[in-house]
């Protein structure tokens, strides 16, 4: 982040700290961690296996809870799924009986929204990955770096930052 920049923040992280119960005791996965991301900025979070990389990105996706802190949008708390957050998970998810197309028209399924009127945009995203042709074939047809740039085109064809 630039000295003095006088953009808004758009999204912050404010002493998020993270405990899981499991069958064995508690988990510490995060331990009050602060961050804030101006608008228009790109951020990428780094750290070993187990640091909370991918906990962070669950609670600031509104997937998991904090224990104590908080994540913010606009100023305004993020406690569940927020309709301008999407997520790429580790892995591709996509449904095995759902062709790429169907796969990628899920979030507007969701979300009610007809995935006619972004088809430009889908298009356009799959041209940009490298998937346009493959619209009809099943995951299992799809190599392993296909379905994860699938799971990509998923998340931004919405465009979660307008709707």
């Amino acid at each position: 982040m630039r000295n003095g920049d006088a953009r808004p923040t758009k999204l912050s992280v404010e002493g998020a700290t993270k405990y899981y119960q499991t069958k064995t005791g508690l988990v510490h996965a995060l331990e009050d961690y602060t961050m804030q991301v101006k608008e228009g900025e790109l951020v990428c979070v780094l750290g070993p296996s187990g640091c909370g990389k991918s906990t962070l990105l669950w609670s600031m996706a509104g997937l998991h809870g904090l224990t104590k802190g908080q994540v913010l949008l606009d100023g305004g708390g993020i406690s569940r799924p927020h309709p301008q957050i999407a997520m790429i998970f580790q892995e591709a998810n996509l449904l095995p009986w759902r062709n790429l197309i169907r796969n990628i028209e899920l979030p507007f399924e969701i979300k009610k929204l007809s995935p006619a009127k972004h088809r430009d945009r889908i298009d356009g995203l799959l041209r940009k990955v490298g998937l346009a042709g493959f619209e009809n074939k099943y995951p299992r047809e799809l190599s392993g770096g296909m379905q994860q740039r699938a799971s990509i085109v998923r998340s931004l064809a919405v465009d979660p930052s307008c709707c």
